[in-house]
């Protein structure tokens, strides 16, 4: 199953959708917005079969990322082995370092 970025959902439009009948319905409401920062990662998926790491790998284009398996395992918070006996689990998430991290 592709991984899509924001921008390539719908998610843009319907917030919009969503804007446009708020305003139209209830006309009286003032609209505040707030912004906050984002905190961007690289999303990557890891596969475990029967509860070992076996492969781990990026977004790239929604349909073949990067192998980074080697530089998943680095990382202590990945396990390498879960208690689950299930043939095939893919987990999804977001790798995020801090620049104050890789500035040292």
């Amino acid at each position: 199953m592709p991984t899509l970025s924001e921008q390539q959902t719908r998610a843009n439009f319907l917030r919009a959708e969503i804007e446009r009948h708020d305003r139209l319905y209830y006309v009286d409401v003032r609209w505040d917005y707030m912004i906050e920062p984002k905190c961007d990662g690289v999303a990557f998926s890891v596969t475990y079969r029967r509860g070992t790491l076996e492969r781990a790998a990026t977004r790239g284009n929604g349909e073949i990322g990067d192998d980074i398996t080697q530089n998943i395992r680095t990382l202590r918070s990945i396990p390498l082995r879960i208690p689950c006996d299930a043939p095939l689990l893919e987990l999804r998430g977001e790798v995020f370092m801090p620049r104050s991290r890789i500035l040292g």
